[in-house]
């Protein structure tokens, strides 16, 4: 079955949302402050778990995301597709609603933006359709 999805573009898309949750410096100041107030940094806590981001995602937007187990599942197989070796282990679809808290949240940045820049949804479903790339000096189209 074809899809408008690219393989190099949910490879990129899979790797910069997995870095998003190593990468404190990456994350908006409600997500830190959030980690923070709840005790989520201390030794050894180096990433923020699926659960957690599911819960504050759904904190921020109201959406209910944690009433099954989806919302964990969509964002683990987008981040999946970052260590992807063909497109069969990068299947299926993004989870629009979960792109959609992404959005609202402004949890996904602009590579090499400074000031911090959100990634639109737009741009989030251009890089998984291979329209734009990711490059340490933001988002480029393809040559």
């Amino acid at each position: 079955m074809a899809t408008i999805y690219t393989f190099d573009g949910k490879k990129a898309f899979g790797m910069w949302l997995a870095r998003h949750r190593t990468d404190t410096r990456l994350w908006p100041d409600s997500l830190y402050g959030w980690a923070d107030a709840k005790g989520l940094f201390g030794p050894g806590q180096e990433r923020l778990s699926i659960l957690k981001l599911v819960h504050w995602l759904e904190q921020q937007t109201g959406y209910a995301l944690s009433k099954d187990a989806s919302a964990s599942t969509s964002i683990n197989k987008m981040e999946g597709w970052g260590t992807a070796v063909n497109s069969k282990l990068a299947g299926g679809k993004p989870d629009a609603v979960v792109l959609a808290a992404f959005h609202l949240t402004e949890y996904l940045t602009v590579p090499g933006a400074s000031p911090r820049k959100p990634m639109s949804f737009d741009e989030m479903l251009q890089i998984m359709t291979g329209r734009l790339l990711i490059t340490p000096d933001g988002l480029q189209e393809p040559d």
